[in-house]
């Protein structure tokens, strides 16, 4: 058992930040012979819940819940045009984007509608802000407000090799 405590550490190395970690010992599940342990750790980004085998130490069951608005971004696209201000912020490849519009003179919040490749996907809240999920390839995202309208042209973002 204290192997599979050691695996534990080896597949998530980020865990010794956290001093709330929770480990049950001896979680018995129909699909482990002699037992598991539970992990729940919530972290600055969500919550992570990891079942492992308390004999070969392998996970074999895994939930991470993470909430959007606390994931740090990786890449900011800005624009301005036609009296509007357009924000992206991506996360990671995937995952959720915010997409934030002002008016560009004030800074201001606006209500607009966004559009991907032209069809609507939700529209700005009173912070002008609306969270999308990052699309594949190339695409538009648009942001229209009464008759003035801006854009990006999205891709996929560049993974670094380290």
């Amino acid at each position: 058992e204290v192997e599979a405590l050691e695996r534990v550490d080896e597949q998530y190395p980020w865990l010794t930040e956290f001093d709330n970690i929770e480990i049950s010992r001896n979680f018995q599940t129909p699909s482990t012979s002699g037992g598991a342990y539970r992990i729940n750790v919530r972290h600055p980004h969500g919550d992570l819940t990891a079942f492992v085998n308390t004999e070969s130490g392998n996970t074999f069951a895994e939930h991470h819940q993470l909430d959007h608005e606390l994931l740090p971004t990786t890449e900011t696209i800005n624009t301005t045009d036609e009296g509007l201000r357009l924000a992206v912020e991506r996360t990671f490849p995937t995952g959720p984007v915010k997409v934030t519009l002002l008016d560009e003179a004030s800074n201001e919040p606006l209500q607009g509608t966004i559009r991907i490749d032209g069809q609507p996907v939700g529209t700005t809240n009173d912070d002008g802000e609306h969270w999308i999920v990052d699309t594949p390839g190339e695409s538009e995202l648009s942001a229209t407000v009464a008759t003035n309208r801006i854009a990006v042209q999205l891709h996929d973002p560049v993974e670094s090799d380290g």
